[in-house]
């Protein structure tokens, strides 16, 4: 009779024939006879006729290697999915994407659900919901990719600057060292000489158109006291009109000798040509200016 059997030998029967464990095994197991097994489950069976139907559901999850644990976690979960209105497909396909997510991420699940609890507490401090807040970072890494180009833009220009500064530096030390401040202020002093040489020839040629002459009177008698035979005004205009027909008549007035040939002596022409044709230009425009 079951009566003689222990409370806590007959719970451990029920246990182990839920789990799916034969008669003979449960009797094995607990030391008591195959006919007390067979009657404390059927005792059972007859008070609860869910017993049979669990033991049914116990070996058909054996068979597909699992137990009644994993079944009643599966129960609370899919009560959970209810309680937060999420129907069991949509329940699968999350929890699929979020395992497989944090699979290739190779996070833990927990540490998963605990980056999300901390994301949603910063996007409440900001004033943002999840997707505005991820939004934000996402233009906030985009800005600092462009920053960060801007730097590597601005440093490149600077390693130039400073390889054109090296170079300034090394030429201000070739102009020291070989006296080129000295050189600098010569040929400026020059320049200003040269410039004033050739106004100062401006202004006397301004004199001269204004009195009718074309030749300087200082520089004429300068001529005719190294001459025998003193010219005039018109003799000296004659002749510098022969030297501008008859050029290499006159080989002694260049600074290099005449060069030879028919191309040569047209080239020579023209020259002279364009420096008197520029000088009557000259004095024509001031003629105009007047």
């Amino acid at each position: 009779m079951t009566a003689t059997v222990p409370r806590e030998t007959r719970q451990i029967v029920w246990k182990l024939y839920l789990g799916g464990k034969t008669l003979d095994l449960i009797a094995d197991l607990t030391g008591i006879s195959k006919t007390s097994v067979f009657n404390i489950v059927h005792d059972a069976a007859s008070h609860d006729p869910d017993y049979v139907l669990m033991r049914t559901l116990a070996v058909n999850l054996r068979k597909n290697g699992s137990d009644l644990s994993q079944y009643a976690s599966i129960i609370r979960i899919s009560s959970l999915l209810e309680e937060y209105g999420v129907d069991y497909t949509t329940g699968e396909d999350l929890i699929g994407k979020f395992l497989s997510t944090c699979y290739k991420l190779q996070w833990e699940p927990s540490v998963a659900v605990l980056t999300l609890q901390k994301f949603s507490q910063s996007a409440e401090r900001y004033g943002h919901s999840p997707m505005e807040h991820a939004n934000f970072f996402n233009k906030l890494k985009s800005s600092e990719e462009k920053l960060y180009l801007s730097i590597i833009r601005a440093r490149k220009k600077l390693h130039e600057l400073i390889q054109k500064d090296a170079i300034v530096q090394d030429n201000l030390k070739v102009f020291l060292a070989e006296d080129g401040v000295l050189r600098w202020i010569t040929n400026n002093k020059m320049t200003t000489i040269e410039s004033e040489s050739q106004i100062k020839e401006l202004k006397k040629d301004l004199v001269l158109f204004q009195q009718g002459k074309s030749i300087d009177p200082y520089e004429l008698s300068r001529l005719n006291e190294s001459l025998i035979v003193p010219v005039s005004e018109s003799d000296v205009t004659d002749k510098l009109d022969d030297i501008r027909r008859h050029p290499s008549m006159y080989p002694n007035l260049f600074d290099k000798p005449i060069p030879t040939g028919p191309l040569a002596l047209r080239e020579l022409h023209n020259q002279v040509s364009l420096k008197i044709d520029s000088k009557i230009h000259q004095i024509s425009t001031k003629k105009r200016f007047l």
